[in-house]
Formats: C-alpha cells, structure tokens, sequence
C-alpha cells in the first residue's frame, strides 16, 4: 500500500513539474513549444469560425460601423454573429509585381521609385494633395479603423494615381489572428492602389515575437503572394531577427533635434554608415526603402513631444542622396500630418522634384566599379541610362571640411566634361581625372560628356 501510494504522489509530483515546465516554455512566445502551440491555437480558432459561419454562402467579414462600438475595437475588422455576406465591391485590376530580383539592378515596381509620405487613414485629401508635390504612395496607418474607412482611403488614391502600403491590423497581428487578417489582405488585394503590405511598425521597441511575425508573413503570402510585405526599424542590431518575416526592410532615421546646430548628428560620416548597414543586411531580401525626416517643430516653432526640427534643405537633400548611394530603392517620409506645408512646398518638394529627373539613370544600370575616389570622405557612384546612354555621377562629401577631391574615371568610360548639374558650371576631365571642390556635406551631380 505505502509503495503504491509513493509511486501515486511521484506521478502527480512528476506531472505537476512537466506543467510548469511546459506552461512555463509556452509563455516564451520565441520558444519552439509556443510556435507549436501558437500555431495549433491558430488553426482550431480557423476552424472554429469556418463552422461558424458554413451555413452562410460565404465568411462574413463585416464593417465596424464608426459611431457604435464593435467587437473589433481593437482590429481594423471583426466577424459579426449573423455574417454579412455583401461588401462593398472592390475593384479588381491585376498589379504589377512588387517583387524584385535582388541580383536586378533595376527594381521593377511601379513607377520604377517609391517616393512616399506616413499618412493616417484619416486624411482623406492627402492623396491628391501629395500627387501635386511629386509623390507616388502613401505608408498608411490604419490604427482600429473599419475596413470600410480604409478602402475609402484606396479609393481616393487609386483616383490620385497614389499607391498605398497598407497597415495590417497591429492587435490582430500581436495577437496571431492570422485568419482575421488573411481575410482583411483577401478584401483589399485587388484594389488598384494596393502596394503592398506593412506588417509591423517597429517590433523591436516592443520586443514583438520574430516567430509570431513569421506566422503572419507566412499567412499574407499564402493569400497574396504577389505584394511585398515590409516592416519598420530603427534599431540596426535587432533587423536580422525579424528578416524571415518581410520581403522589405523599411529603415528610419531622424537625427535633427530642435535647437541642434545645422548637420548636427551627422558628423563622420555616421548617416553613411547606418544607410551602408542596412543595405547589407537587406541584400538578400526585395526592397531597402529608407525613412526620412519630414517633420519638427509645430507651425508656430515651438518644439513638440518629438523635440525635433525640421531640416534645412541642405540636411534633407544630403540625407536622401546619401540613402540612394547606399542603393536604398525606395524613400519615405515621416510623417505628412505632422509635418508643415511651408518646408514641404520650400524644401522637400524640390528635392524630390530634382531625385525624379535623375531617377530613370540612377534605377538604370549602376556602374560603381569604373570609380577611383583618393579621399574616404567623399562617396560617388556612377549611373547610366539604358536607353539615352547618359552618365550621371552623383558624389557626397560626408565630412564638416571643404574638401577638393580628384574622381579617377576609367578608361573604358568615355567622358571629355562634366557639367554639374543646379550649378552653371562646367569642368573638363583630364586624363579621366574629374577635379572638384566640395562644401561640407555637399551633394554634387554631374552629367558626363
């Protein structure tokens, strides 16, 4: 009797020790035990609202009103009891691929060059604002909006030729709801101004699980293989985590703070060298797109919670070449509703109005190894057209000195002057030598002859 009862209190003494050892891997959201776990939970939820709902002709996924309060109060939808079976129709013109071969040199997706703002779903008149200013798409927060209010966000794009990278529903993808957003990409992937998806805004601030975010990508891609999938970052050491969870690596960095001097934290070539990072470790991945400063003080310059100014039209221009020499194929900016129209019409505006007349040579064919440069400081890369033949020969100096620099041109390159382009200047190349003087943080662009 006493070696039965040992033996009834070491089994219950065992399996109380494997619950805690098993409750305790599940709570780690990383550990292999929670994938599974994660995943099975995922699946028999699946089913469970397909049973649910298999005596309607099809899965209802229905809009949140927005003047009464839902069940998908913290999702951008939500499954009703009586599942509606008639959305709003969406428009169904097949898109462009947005996948590009990495071993390309010229991307392939529409308009050749995303050039982009941050919006909120909110701001309706944003889309044909912004289409005046130069720009193609929009990085759109979606926040806990109806499904409803983000298709008429499309619309208004798709009606100002804007593309849209749409937010996934953030607690729906914290939550591992892989069917409720399966069925939100299913709604929304034939809208003509669909670009692509944006799975996750900065998962490293908080600590979001790369396996959970595996599971979504996984999701997206069975239901849309054709758009890419991005995600934002600000912390280089933390990107290689979540690569298998995105086709795109959305990089940000804003470095002017309100009362900081001009070129302020961007002494030694440091923005160089984080745009540098990035680009290897994207280069097995679709796209590098990299996020500009576009916003600071409020309109009365007075510093806001953000303790940020805005850059002069020297910073941002030097910040977006210097994104573009390290082959980033894509730019945004962060973010239009905060920032000002006076610096976006002064300032950015003709930046990216002068980046588009380059574009076609710099997403043409890149020829970075007919280069001799004699100073680390400076950085140049040479573009040709594929179709006029023309050279382009952009070249940043990254340090706080006035520096004059000699470009050795190779002999197989076959240029006599260059004219440097915004300047009325011209330089003869002598010997394939190109002899010129630049300003601290210059940008200077030259067409070859």
């Amino acid at each position: 009797m006493k070696l039965k009862l040992k033996i009834i209190i070491i089994f219950f003494a065992g399996a109380l020790v494997a619950t805690l050892f098993i409750a305790r891997l599940s709570s780690d959201p990383d550990s292999l035990l929670s994938w599974y776990i994660g995943t099975t939970k995922s699946e028999l939820w699946a089913i469970s609202h397909q049973l649910r709902n298999s005596g309607n002709s099809s899965l209802g996924l229905t809009v949140a009103p927005s003047d009464q309060n839902s069940s998908s109060q913290n999702g951008v939808i939500s499954h009703s009891k009586s599942a509606e079976s008639n959305l709003d129709s969406i428009i169904s013109s097949p898109l462009t691929t947005t996948r590009i071969d990495p071993n390309q040199s010229k991307p392939t997706v529409p308009y050749n060059f995303p050039l982009g703002w941050y919006d909120t779903v909110t701001n309706l008149d944003t889309p044909a604002q912004i289409a005046r200013e130069g720009i193609n798409i929009v990085m759109l927060y979606t926040g806990k909006r109806s499904i409803k209010e983000v298709k008429t966000y499309l619309d208004r794009a798709a009606a100002a030729g804007i593309k849209v990278m749409v937010e996934i529903p953030r607690e729906e993808v914290r939550r591992d709801h892989r069917w409720l957003i399966t069925q939100f990409v299913k709604e929304l992937k034939t809208h003509p101004a669909v670009f692509g998806w944006y799975l996750f805004d900065e998962p490293e601030y908080i600590k979001m699980s790369p396996r959970i975010l595996e599971r979504v990508y996984r999701g997206i891609k069975a239901e849309d293989p054709e758009h890419t999938v991005g995600m934002a970052f600000g912390r280089l050491i933390h990107i290689k985590r979540y690569l298998k969870a995105l086709d795109t690596v959305i990089y940000f960095k804003y470095p002017c703070y309100y009362d900081s001097p001009k070129f302020c934290n961007l002494q030694n070539g440091i923005f160089r060298k984080l745009a540098e990072t990035v680009a290897f470790i994207a280069k097995d991945k679709s796209h590098f797109w990299f996020v500009l400063q576009g916003y600071g003080e409020d309109k009365y310059g007075r510093p806001t919670k953000f303790n940020r100014r805005l850059p002069t039209f020297a910073e941002e221009r030097y910040m977006l070449y210097s994104a573009i020499l390290a082959q980033a194929d894509g730019l945004f900016f962060w973010t239009h509703y905060r920032s000002q129209q006076q610096w976006i019409d002064s300032v950015l505006t003709p930046i990216v109005e002068e980046l588009q007349n380059y574009l076609p040579t710099i997403t043409s064919s890149l020829l970075n190894n007919k280069l001799v440069i004699d100073n680390p400081d400076i950085q140049a890369s040479l573009y040709q057209n594929s179709i006029t033949q023309d050279l382009l020969l952009i070249a940043i100096n990254h340090s706080s000195h006035k520096l004059e620099t000699a470009i050795a041109i190779k002999e197989n390159i076959k240029a006599n002057s260059a004219q440097v382009l915004r300047s009325n200047r011209w330089i003869n190349i002598e010997q394939g030598l190109l002899t010129d003087t630049f300003e601290p943080y210059a940008v200077n662009i030259y067409q070859l002859k």
